[in-house]
Order: C-alpha cells, then structure tokens, then sequence
C-alpha cells in the first residue's frame, strides 16, 4: 500500500498564501508546521475513498517534496480548490 502524499506551504514562509480556514498540520518528514486548505482536506478525503491503494495520507512541506525521488503522481487542483483560490483572491482584492 501507498500513501497519498499532500505538499503544503510552511507555516514559517512569508510569501505562501494562506487560504481562509486553513489548519496547521506537521510535515512527517521534517517536522515543521505547514498550511492545509479546507478544500485540499476534502479533496485527500475524497481522493482517498476513491483509491484502496492509498493506506494513508503523508502531510509533507514543499521543502521536502523537492527532495523526493521516487516517480510521483500529481494531482490536477480539484472543483473545490479552485473555487477555494479564486474566492481567496477575490477575498483579497474587495
């Protein structure tokens, strides 16, 4: 079995956008604390029941990530994160 990987932004990068909502989780790989989304939560839920072969969900930093090796499937942005983001943006801009 596999796990479903999620790359979210470190809570500690000033740049990363952060979407209403969101909830602090910890990478599994350095520890740090990271963003997740709603919509992404919904979306690994989702995802999950959809794929037996996904035994669990691995929270991992885009630090970490970047340090994977293994070939990996990505996964387009699901209906409920793009609404996410373009509300986000929306939010931002009133």
């Amino acid at each position: 079995m596999s796990a479903l990987r999620v790359v979210c932004n470190q809570v500690s990068n000033p740049r990363a956008t952060v979407m209403t909502g969101s909830m602090i989780e910890i990478c599994e790989k350095c520890g740090q604390s990271v963003w997740l989304s709603p919509a992404t939560a919904i979306t690994v839920q989702e995802a999950m029941a959809l794929n037996p072969d996904w035994s669990r969900r691995e929270i991992i930093c885009v630090p970490c990530a970047s340090e994977v090796t293994e070939k990996i499937l990505l996964m387009a942005p699901s209906p409920g994160q793009v609404a996410e983001i373009k509300a986000e943006v929306a939010r931002r801009n009133a």
